[in-house]
This record gives C-alpha cells, structure tokens and sequence, in this order.
C-alpha cells in the first residue's frame, strides 16, 4: 500500500498503460487513483500502519477463505485465523479513528467512509458464529452431565443429541451471507479512493 507497495502497481500500470498496442489511456483512472493515494499517504504518515499490517493480514485471510470455497466449509482454524485478522485490523482502524477521532465526526465524507467499513452484515455473521460455538459449548457441557448422570442408561446423551442437532440446524454462518457481504465489502473498498 505505501511507499514500498504501491511503487510495484504503480510500474505495472504504467507499464501495462504503454503494452498491448492501445492508446495508453485505459489504465488512466487507476493510474490517478493511485497517485492521489500516494499524495494522501505522503500527507498522512499514520498511514504507515496500515502499510505493514494490511498485506500480512491479507496474505494470510486470503489464502484461508479460498481453501474454505473451493471445500465449501470452514474449519475452526481457518475461522480463528480469519477472525483474528479482522479483529487485528479493527484494532488498528479504531486506534487511527482515536487518534483523530474530531476530524472524523466533523467530515461527513470520512464518516461515511468509517460506516462503510464497519459493516454490520459482518457483525451478524460473527455473531452467528459466536452463538453456534455456544451451541457446541453446552452440547458438551450436557455430553459431560449426562456420562455421569445416566451411566448404563439408554436415555443417555440425548440431550446432546438435541443440541448437536440444533447447531447442524443452525447452517455455517460463514457461508452465503458472509461471502456476500465479503463481496460487498471488497466493492465499496474499490470506492474508498473516490470517497477520500
């Protein structure tokens, strides 16, 4: 994103702007994107944090929620890895928003860039996790009152069944409605350097 990661894209538009035998003008708008957000980045130094954590963060959430795609399901790590950025960068948006959190209320437009970026779909989705992981905690939490109570029982853990059958009910919350709202998030992230 900084100095040492936008040098590359910006090479590379210029040197796909002068390739393919065009006029030169079809990287055009990316091209002054990128230098407006190279001007923004030498006027603004905070954003040097977002400059190390965000390709780390990146690299290593991308890569998990393809694997998750391509199988159609995530597991716990890929969950706890994905979170973990998230939460990660969360952390370092809300420090930056600390930071200068006057000129934030006071400019409608980095408002409404800090509510687009908290998206609330996300939210639900974590959410959903959260509550199914519950499920799953108390269904174990019955698998271990019920060894103990009911040994050489047939009644035995079927109160767990019921709970593991209310968490496989509850459906993955990171499927649909999470990839949508990925989607969704990575459009308007396409048109943050408008807004700015």
């Amino acid at each position: 994103m900084g100095a040492q990661h936008s040098t590359r894209p910006h090479n590379l538009a210029v040197a796909d702007a002068g390739a393919g035998g065009g006029d030169g003008h079809a990287h055009l708008p990316c091209l002054v994107k990128l230098m407006s957000y190279k001007e923004a980045y030498r006027l603004n130094p905070e954003l040097e944090i977002f400059d190390s954590t965000l390709p780390q963060c990146t690299c290593r959430a991308i890569p998990t929620l393809t694997n998750g795609i391509q199988v159609h399901s995530l597991s716990l790590d890929s969950l706890r890895e994905i979170t973990g950025c998230l939460l990660k960068m969360n952390q370092e948006v809300v420090k930056v928003i600390l930071d200068c959190k006057h000129d934030v209320w006071k400019n409608t437009e980095l408002f409404d860039l800090v509510e687009d970026y908290f998206c609330t779909t996300l939210k639900k989705c974590l959410t959903k996790a959260r509550d199914n992981q519950l499920i799953l905690q108390v269904a174990l939490q019955r698998f271990t009152e019920e060894e103990e109570d009911h040994k050489g029982d047939n009644a035995r853990n079927s109160h767990t069944l019921t709970e593991l059958r209310c968490f496989k009910s509850a459906r993955d919350p990171f499927m649909e409605e999470f990839f949508k709202a990925f989607r969704s998030i990575h459009h308007q992230q396409l048109q943050m350097p408008d807004k700015m």
